[in-house]
């Protein structure tokens, strides 16, 4: 009885920590997904600036792709992209060579893993956050 109590003890943590590490690999997806995105859009700034010329990104949430001119980057079928400003899956912005744009706040989640993404609509700067970025003003 004993040995079968140690067992069953012995299963239960077994399975919690592989409950754990499924876990942990959503939020690691997540994350590197969120930089992939943020290079994506640090990259077209930087060829706004570049260029000389207004830079056009456009997000479709039914394909999961950032389409950047003649580029395009795919988004996991697993992470959800919504444009919290205007509360829409999809959303398209303009970054000027200056810098500035409409700006943009997104809401990446995974299972229960989230993450936001800013672009500053004066600076051009794209942040990520653990939380809210809206809780802290």
């Amino acid at each position: 009885m004993i040995e079968m109590l140690v067992a069953v003890a012995i299963l239960g943590m077994v399975a919690t920590a592989g409950m754990m590490a499924i876990g942990n690999r959503d939020a690691a997806n997540l994350r590197r997904e969120a930089h992939e995105l943020a290079m994506t859009l640090n990259r077209a700034r930087l060829d706004a600036a570049r260029l000389g010329r207004s830079v056009t990104l456009r997000y479709d949430s039914r394909q999961h792709t950032l389409f950047t001119g003649a580029s395009k980057m795919k988004v996991a079928d697993t992470v959800s992209v919504r444009n919290v400003l205007d509360n829409r899956g999809g959303f398209e912005l303009t970054l000027s060579p200056s810098g500035t744009s409409e700006g943009l706040l997104a809401a990446l989640n995974l299972s229960e893993s989230a993450l936001w993404l800013t672009l500053d609509p004066l600076t051009g700067r794209v942040d990520l956050h653990g939380d809210d970025p809206r809780k802290q003003l």
